[in-house]
C-alpha cells in the first residue's frame, strides 16, 4: 500500500480527484454503520423492556422507527402537545437559526419524557440528564432501567392513542 501523504491527498482533493480519499472514507462509514445498527437494536431493546416493565399494550413498536417515538412519549405519559412540539422541531430544523433552537426544543422533551420514565422506574429523573452529559453512561443507565430487578412503580396499562 502506498504512503500516506496528507499535501497529496489535500491536492488531490482540490483537483476533484476524490479516488485517493475513498480508502480512508469507506472503512470508516462501514465502522460507523455498524455501530449504528448495534445502537439501534440496543436501544429497542431498552425501549420494549422498559414498555413491558410499564404495562404498555405494544411494546413492539419499539422497533419501528417514529413508532417508537410515539411509544416513548406514550409511556411518559404526557401531554399531547408534547409530540407535537417534539416533531414540529424535527421537521422545523432546517430554518436557519430557528430551526437550531427548534431541534434543541425537541431534545428537550425527550429528556423530559426519559425523567419521567426514570421516575415510574424508581430511578431518580435527574438521570436523563446524563443523556445530555456523557451518552455511554447514558447507554449503561438505559439498561440497568430496563433490566434491573427493582420493581417500576405501579401503573395502569397503557393503551395506544385510538386513531379517529
Amino acid at each position: 500500500m502506498e504512503n500516506f501523504d496528507y499535501s497529496t491527498m489535500m491536492s488531490n482533493l482540490q483537483s476533484g480527484d476524490w479516488s485517493k480519499l475513498l480508502p480512508v472514507l469507506l472503512p470508516i462509514m462501514g465502522i460507523m454503520f455498524v455501530f449504528g445498527i448495534i445502537l439501534y437494536v440496543y436501544s429497542a431493546l431498552v425501549l420494549q423492556a422498559i414498555a413491558k416493565k410499564l404495562n404498555h399494550k405494544s411494546p413492539w413498536m419499539a422497533w419501528i422507527p417514529i413508532a417508537n417515538v410515539v411509544l416513548l412519549w406514550q409511556i411518559s405519559g404526557t401531554p399531547q402537545w408534547t409530540i407535537i412540539c417534539y416533531f414540529a422541531g424535527f421537521v422545523l430544523a432546517a430554518i436557519p437559526l430557528l430551526g437550531g433552537l427548534l431541534a434543541l426544543g425537541a431534545a428537550a422533551i425527550a429528556v423530559y419524557w426519559w425523567w419521567i420514565i426514570c421516575e415510574k422506574l424508581n430511578r431518580d429523573g435527574w438521570w436523563s440528564l446524563i443523556s445530555i452529559i456523557f451518552f455511554p453512561a447514558w447507554l449503561v443507565m438505559l439498561g440497568i432501567m430496563a433490566w434491573s430487578d427493582a420493581p417500576a412503580k405501579p401503573q395502569a396499562p397503557v393503551a395506544p392513542t385510538p386513531q379517529a
